[in-house]
């Protein structure tokens, strides 16, 4: 048996397409302005684009999630 060479493992096929955690939105609402997190998925403390920083717990304590 002879060595595999990586063009054979890789003929015909595209190499996947890798997104950083910061290319996906995070879905964070500063609870007193409304103003959405600029931040990309992360987790830890919110950011808005003033700079206001804000902590929720999740989708449990948004308001508008319960209906409120």
């Amino acid at each position: 048996m002879g060595a595999v060479r990586r063009e054979d493992l890789t003929e015909g096929k595209d190499w996947p397409i890798l997104r950083s955690a910061q290319e996906l939105d995070c879905d964070g609402k500063n609870p007193v302005s409304g103003s959405m997190c600029v931040l990309g998925y992360h987790q830890g403390y919110h950011r808005d684009d003033v700079g206001v920083q804000w902590l929720d717990d999740g989708d449990l304590a948004r308001p508008d999630w319960l209906g409120w």
